[in-house]
Parts: structure tokens; sequence; C-alpha cells
């Protein structure tokens, strides 16, 4: 089959100007590994030269909820202590304490390195001891000394995963990775958050759960709602597509039921077909001005209307389901009580964390900083942004048998917590609107095509690079941007939005123009 040549030269074009990308994107992400490996490597290296394989232990600890197991190696390959199980209570701590202060104080070792995964909240009381009890061993410099990682546990699946060859998991095999994994000088320092940074982590955690709960609560108090009210609330864009040769329904309101105050007002006061029947247009209008709410005829008119076509259950089942109705919609109050007094606390244990460095970016909240600040941890759990990016999900993968397709779109990989890929793109999205450097990155995202959740995730991953470094150096954000243009920025933004909203009937903003910074001569 023979192609035309200058179809055949943009094919080529495109093709490498595609793979040129995701090739410097994967040499970037070695690159760092890479660096990061040495680094450690090299810090290794400094600790252990001069010494003697004999001289040197590796203590593996592998932490449970109920039991710990650990054993002790030398750098030669001798066994000094078999796997052995220690208990999580403070009897088990203390005999594994004194058989490491034995191996400390035998004199036949010069350098000690423990190292253990930070297993979910497990590792906590063992490791906030062990940094206490061994506070001198850890600073030493001379005689013998103790050095303490916290290893990956996905380091220590790879390794034990090269071990085995297998998916095959045991605690005796999960100390010989550990082990294997020290030797090689991985790990980080054990550092554990102060007391501070684990109050923000602690209202983080119950903001979150607050914020599923009411979730899940309006799920059940809509569909409470339907069984009283079969045809009250109706998804009418998605009705349409699904079925579009049938009539369109009437619901009460159209989009976003529980954010209007008609709805709620009608779930107060009148959430039965047969209240609503009773009533009359006359009464809905009386109801509503009642409670300083405006109602016109037609307003009131499309609810008896609504009211007239449904087909409810029998006026007694009716009662008995409106009393689960009221039931939930007082453990939605109850949830969002609870979410805003969360978000109250992160506003104020935000000033005390490192979170704070992240609100001298124009448009980021106090409780958006503080769920970045837990997911990125402080000290940190990563090594670089990129690594968040991943965690969260939002890496693309390409899963495919043969040929390359220049063409194809990748996918992100959806693998982490959804709640926190939320919580980037309102964060980018909110950054946006207010700042020009970010403002500027989210609109010619969307001038390339890629959409409104497309270029808000672009976005995201400029904004979280920046949040990365600012958390990292402990430093607030340089802004070089002009006071003025902030005023001036959100009113474009705004325009812009509008325009691309309704573009028949909204004329474009003028082409943004920062205000030049005049700098004063040196003298």
């Amino acid at each position: 089959m023979q192609v035309n040549p200058r179809h055949q030269g943009e094919w080529r074009f495109n093709m490498s100007n595609r793979e040129e990308k995701r090739c410097r994107f994967r040499n970037e992400q070695k690159e760092l590994h890479l660096l990061v490996n040495a680094r450690r490597q090299a810090e290794h290296q400094a600790c252990v030269v001069g010494l003697s394989p004999e001289r040197i232990l590796y203590v593996p600890l592998d932490i449970g909820k109920n039991v710990n197991w650990s054993r002790a190696d030398t750098a030669s390959g001798r066994m000094v202590m078999a796997p052995q199980e220690f208990s999580t209570t403070q009897e088990g701590y203390l005999l594994w304490r004194q058989q490491l202060r034995n191996n400390l104080n035998s004199g036949q070792f010069d350098l000690v390195i423990l190292g253990n995964e930070p297993t979910g909240i497990y590792h906590e009381a063992w490791t906030r001891q062990i940094l206490t009890d061994f506070a001198a061993e850890l600073s030493r410099e001379t005689g013998p000394r103790l050095r303490y990682r916290l290893l990956n546990p996905y380091q220590v699946k790879l390794e034990r995963t090269k071990l085995v060859l297998r998916s095959r998991k045991s605690d005796q095999i999960d100390l010989l990775a550990m082990t294997n994994l020290l030797r090689q000088g991985q790990g980080n320092p054990a550092v554990l958050p102060n007391a501070e940074v684990a109050a923000l982590n602690q209202s983080v955690a119950l903001s979150y759960q607050a914020l599923r709960k009411l979730k899940a609560c309006r799920i059940d108090l809509c569909r409470e709602f339907d069984r009283i009210w079969p045809g009250a609330i109706v998804n009418v864009e998605r009705f349409r597509r699904a079925h579009p040769d049938m009539p369109v329904p009437t619901p009460i309101v159209q989009t976003k039921p529980l954010e209007r105050i008609t709805v709620r007002l009608l779930l107060e006061h009148a959430s039965s077909p047969y209240e609503v029947r009773q009533l009359g247009i006359e009464g809905i209008i009386a109801l509503f001005h009642q409670h300083d709410v405006s109602c016109g005829l037609r307003t009131a008119q499309r609810i008896v209307d609504c009211a007239n076509q449904a087909l409810p259950a029998p006026r007694a089942l009716v009662e008995v389901y409106q009393q689960g109705l009221r039931q939930l919609c007082q453990d939605e109050q109850h949830w969002l009580a609870r979410q805003a007094q969360h978000e109250a606390q992160l506003t104020r244990l935000v000033q005390e964390t490192p979170a704070r460095f992240l609100l001298s970016i124009k448009g980021i909240s106090p409780t958006f900083a503080a769920y970045y600040l837990s997911l990125v941890g402080a000290p940190s759990f990563f090594d670089w942004a990129d690594q968040v990016w991943a965690y969260i999900g939002f890496d693309p993968i390409q899963s495919q048998s043969g040929d390359s397709n220049p063409t194809q779109r990748l996918c992100i990989s959806r693998r982490g917590d959804p709640f926190y890929r939320n919580v980037l793109t309102w964060m980018a999205c909110l950054v946006a609107g207010h700042h020009p450097a970010f403002g500027l990155t989210f609109i010619q995202a969307e001038q390339r095509g890629l959409g409104l959740w497309g270029a808000a995730i672009h976005t995201a991953h400029k904004l979280n690079r920046t949040c990365f470094r600012l958390l990292l150096d402990q430093r607030p954000y340089n802004d070089t941007t002009h006071p003025d243009d902030f005023a001036r920025w959100r009113t474009f933004w705004l325009a812009h939005r509008q325009h691309r909203k309704s573009p028949k009937t909204t004329l474009a903003p003028a082409a943004w123009r920062p205000t030049p910074v005049v700098t004063e001569p040196s003298i």
C-alpha cells in the first residue's frame, strides 16, 4: 500500500512529537529515581566506609497489629538473632529493646541499622518509643551507632517478589526483604509528625469521614423521597439521553435538588404528594410566603402538577416513610455540623503547621491546604512531586499489545483515593480563578482541546509541583505577580468563563496583558 508522502511526513511528525514527550517524561522519572537512589547510597556508604562487614548489624522489624517479628544479621550474612516473635505490648517491647541494647553494648558492632515499614497506625507506638529510648545512640557519631530507617512498603513488596518469584508472603520473607533493602541503603530517616501535624491529620480524617457520611446520607435521603413522592426528583439530562423518544418529565426542580430551597421547604413541611394536593396552589404559595421564600403562580402550579402526576403508596405507608425521611434529615444536619466543626478546626490548625506556606498561593483555602499537607505528610512521605501524582491515581497508563498507536490518548490509572483527586482538581480550579500564572495554564489547556476537567487536571499537575516544593523548602510562594493584577484577573476570568459558557451571547474579553513590573534603577 502506498502512502501519500505529505500524509506520511505529517504522521511521522505527530508520532515523533508524542513519543518524544512520553520518552522525556519517562527519562525525567528515571533520572529522579536514580538521583534519589544515588543520594541514599552515598549516605549509606558514608556510614559504612572503613567498617568490616562483621561490625555492621542489620535489624529489620516487621510490625503487626498484635505480634511483631524481628531478626538480626551482619553485613557478611551471619545470623546473629533468628526470626523471633514479640508481643506488641509493653512486655514484648521491653524484651526486644533489651536484645537490641545487648547488641549495641556487646562491643561486636560499630553500626546497627534498624528498619521497619510504616504500617498504618500500628508502627507509631514502637517508633516513638524507639526514638525516645535510643535518642543517644541515634545522635552518636562515634562508638556503637544506631541508624533508624522507615522503608517503603511497596519497595518491600518488590524485594519480596524478587526473593521468592511469586506473590507468596510471610513474616520471615518480609524480614529478608527488609534486610536486603537496608543493605542497599534504602529507607528514609525515621521521623514522626509532631502534635500540631497529628492534630491536623486527625481533623482531616474526621472531616473526610463526615463528608463520606454526608454523601451517603443524601443518597438515602433522595431515595426515601422518591419512595414517598415518585417523580419529584429526576435527572432530566440523563433521562433525555437514555430515552430520547419519550416525553420529558417535569420534576420539582431541574438540577441539584438538595441545593434548592424549594425542595428543602417541601421536605420539611410538605414531603407527601397527598399534602401538596390538599394544599393546592394557593396553599403552596401561602406556605412559601410564610417561611419568607418567594413562590409565584408558575412554581406552585409545577409543584401541584408533579404531585397530581405521581403514583404514591397508600397514605398509611407514606406516613411511615415520612418518619424515616425526617430521621435522615436530622442525620444530614448532624454530619453537616460535624463537617463545619472540623473545617473550623482545620482553619485554626493550618497556621501552626507547614500548610501555612500553601496559603501564600492566591486561591488556596485553609481547608484545601490542610488536605494537601495530610496527603503529602510532614515530614513528607514522598521524594518528589510526581510520586504524589502517581499515588492518587493521576499517572497515565497504557495497556496494549502489538504496535503502538501514536494518536491514542492515555488515560489516568485511578488507582489512588478519589477524594484526593477531587481535592487537587478543585484546588486547581480555585487557584486558576484567582491567580494569573495558573489561570493562563488552564485557559491554554482548554484551547488545546482538553476540555474543562482535562484543563483542571493539567493545571493541578503544575499546582501539585508548586505546593510540594513549598512544603519541601518550608517557604512561601515567591509571587512576582503585580498586586493590581489579581483583581483584574478575577474580572477577566469571570468574563472568559461566561464567554465559554455562552459564546453566542457573550463577547470574549480582550487578551490578557499583565501589568509591567517597574524595577527601580540601582544606585
